[in-house]
């Protein structure tokens, strides 16, 4: 079971890294809509959200909102853009606490934060020489992606 977006509300990043995962990043998202009464799209795992208010992405409602901006950015070439599931809600137009969160997503526009954790894969012995890093990384607070040890916009 999962819950709509509308529906509630969570602010929760300072959980620890799953095992194996070794960066947290953040990627950001702009969705508008035409009414109200067109949904984000946004279904949250329920465990943690029913626990504590926790917005973690399960997946996304065919035909909203959300899907449609998964799709302009698979069209652009930035997958990595992607509203994924698994993402958990740091921010909705820069409000953090629950209640503002819950407000925020009753607008027609809202710019999300999502932080997502990776894998970093290990740098090559190349990349340790100095050479090409054979990877791109993401930079928190950014929605693009430069190469691993590049300082983020």
């Amino acid at each position: 079971n999962v819950l709509p977006a509308e529906s509630g509300t969570s602010r929760r990043d300072e959980s620890p890294a799953p095992r194996g995962v070794h960066a947290a990043v953040s990627v950001t998202v702009v969705l508008k809509r035409s009414g109200d009464d067109r949904r984000w799209g946004l279904a949250w795992e329920t465990a943690g959200f029913k626990r504590g208010g926790e917005r973690v992405v399960e997946h996304l409602q065919p035909g909203s909102v959300a899907e449609s901006w998964n799709k302009m950015q698979d069209q652009s070439g930035h997958p990595e853009r992607r509203i994924q599931a698994g993402d958990r809600l740091i921010s909705a137009n820069g409000k953090t606490q629950p209640d503002e969160i819950k407000a925020e997503l009753a607008g027609r526009e809202v710019v999300l934060e999502f932080r997502r954790w990776v894998v970093r894969r290990s740098p090559s012995p190349r990349a340790e020489r100095g050479g090409a890093a054979g990877g791109h990384a993401w930079h928190p607070g950014s929605s693009s992606m430069s190469p691993r040890g590049a300082a983020a916009p």
